[in-house]
């Protein structure tokens, strides 16, 4: 089945490329995953915060602090 997402943050796209690349996958492969886990976690009651602390999630949880950054860094340049 396919999904379309649209109007996604320009710096997360990035950050999620950067995984990937790190990954050695393509960031389909990578978000195919990353649905797959949650769809997963969520069948086994767990709230969508747990599933964050896991495997990658942990490190894209960490990377999302840098597109807050980026924002206010932005904003401030304005």
């Amino acid at each position: 089945m396919d999904m379309f997402l649209r109007n996604i943050d320009p710096i997360a796209v990035k950050i999620i490329d950067e995984i990937a690349k790190e990954k050695k996958i393509s960031r389909q492969e990578f978000l195919k995953a990353q649905v797959e886990t949650l769809a997963v976690f969520q069948e086994q009651s767990f709230t969508f915060q747990d599933c964050m602390e896991v495997g990658s999630q942990m490190q894209f949880q960490k990377r999302t602090g840098i597109i807050k950054k980026k924002k206010e860094e932005q904003e401030l340049e304005r």
